[in-house]
C-alpha cells in the first residue's frame, strides 16, 4: 500500500472511529468522573488501541492509533476535516498536510534520505524535492501533474532538463543544460526527442554542432574566436 493510499485510508477510518466514539463519549466521561473519585494513584502507563482527543464542545480533534506499519496520529480542525497525518513507515516517518480533503504536502523519509512533495488544490503534484545517491533533485510539474522541468545534481556538477509535457514521447526532455569536467553543456531536441543542436565546452575551446542537414560545425578557441582550421560545413553532424 502506498503512503498516499495509507493516509487517505486513515482519514476514512478516523471518521468512522469518531462516529463510534461520540456515541459512548458521555458514558465514558461519567464513568471516568466516578472512577476518579475513588482513585488513590495515577497509573504509570495507560494502554489502548486508540485514543480520541476532543475539544470543549465534545468534537474529535485528534486520534492516536496504529496500523500495520506502526503508530499513527491524525489531527482535525474544528469542523472535523483532516489537517495533519503523522505516521511511521518502513522508510522512516511520514507527515501529510491536508487542504479541503486533499493532500497538499507530503514529507517522508526513504532509503536515500528525505522527500518533499507539494500538490495543488486538485491533489496533483506540482513540485517534488528529494535526495538520491548522487545528491538532490527538484521536479516541477504543471497543473495536471506532468513533468515540466528537472533540476538535479550529477557526477560532474549541476543539471537542468526541460520537458514538453504535451508530447509524452520526449521522456528525456527537449532542452538541457549541465556541467562537465571541461565546462558547460547545452542541448536541444525537437518534439520527437531527436537532438538537433549541442553546445559543449572542450579542453581546447567550445564546439557548436547543429545536426540539421547542411548544418555548421564551428570550433571556438579559449578567447571565443572561431578556429577556422577546425571549422567546416557538414551534411549532418554526428
Amino acid at each position: 500500500m502506498t503512503t498516499d493510499t495509507r493516509i487517505e485510508s486513515l482519514e476514512t477510518q478516523v471518521r468512522t472511529l469518531k462516529r463510534m466514539l461520540f456515541g459512548v463519549f458521555g458514558l465514558v466521561v461519567v464513568g471516568g468522573l466516578l472512577a476518579a473519585a475513588s482513585m488513590q494513584s495515577v497509573p504509570d502507563v495507560i494502554q489502548a488501541k486508540s485514543f480520541l482527543v476532543v475539544n470543549g464542545e465534545g468534537k474529535g480533534v485528534a486520534v492516536i492509533g496504529s496500523d500495520t506499519e506502526g503508530g499513527v496520529l491524525n489531527i482535525f480542525n474544528k469542523d472535523g476535516e483532516a489537517s495533519i497525518s503523522l505516521l511511521a513507515d518502513q522508510g522512516g516517518g511520514v507527515l501529510g498536510v491536508f487542504k479541503d480533503g486533499n493532500i497538499a504536502a507530503l514529507i517522508k523519509g526513504d532509503s536515500d534520505g528525505g522527500f518533499l512533495r507539494i500538490n495543488n488544490k486538485g491533489g496533483k503534484q506540482v513540485a517534488a524535492l528529494y535526495a538520491d545517491p548522487v545528491g538532490g533533485q527538484l521536479v516541477i510539474s504543471n497543473k495536471d501533474g506532468q513533468d515540466a522541468a528537472l533540476f538535479s545534481s550529477a557526477d560532474e556538477g549541476g543539471m537542468a532538463v526541460f520537458y514538453n509535457y504535451n508530447n509524452p514521447t520526449t521522456e528525456n526532455g527537449v532542452a538541457g543544460i549541465g556541467a562537465t569536467v571541461d565546462g558547460g553543456l547545452f542541448g536541444i531536441s525537437n518534439k520527437e526527442g531527436k537532438v538537433v543542436a549541442k553546445i559543449k565546452a572542450t579542453p581546447v575551446g567550445t564546439v557548436m554542432i547543429k545536426t540539421y542537414d547542411h548544418g555548421l560545425l564551428q570550433v571556438y578557441d579559449h578567447k571565443g574566436q572561431v578556429n577556422t582550421n577546425e571549422s567546416a560545413s557538414i551534411s549532418e553532424a554526428p
